[in-house]
């Protein structure tokens, strides 16, 4: 995302955030823009930029008040639909591992 594309982030948009895409946390960041603002020192050449948000955990329940310091080049790849959660990981079937026929696995 171009420097200038970091308008197309508004209040609202819903984000996912790599760890390696951002300062100041851990783990996948699932977010919603509260307000986007840029640090003149430190991020000059527009390759960071600050995001105040609302952080959500993985079921979509808030966490609260989030602000990190996003790389502007992840930010395209980051932007996902209103209300979007990651997928679950799926307990295993009845039949152990998953509940997929042995005869099928190999196929």
């Amino acid at each position: 995302m171009h420097p200038n594309e970091v308008s197309r982030i508004t209040p609202g948009v819903t984000l996912a955030v790599e760890q390696k895409d951002y300062l100041y946390g851990n783990g996948l960041a699932l977010l919603i823009v509260q307000s986007v603002g840029v640090n003149q020192e430190l991020l000059a050449s527009m390759e960071w930029v600050r995001l105040d948000c609302l952080r959500l955990s993985d079921d979509g329940a808030t966490i609260g008040p989030f602000s990190p310091i996003v790389r502007t080049k992840a930010l395209a790849a980051a932007v996902r639909p209103t209300g979007w959660l990651p997928p679950r990981e799926q307990p295993p079937g009845p039949g152990g591992h998953d509940s997929m026929p042995e005869d099928r696995r190999t196929q």
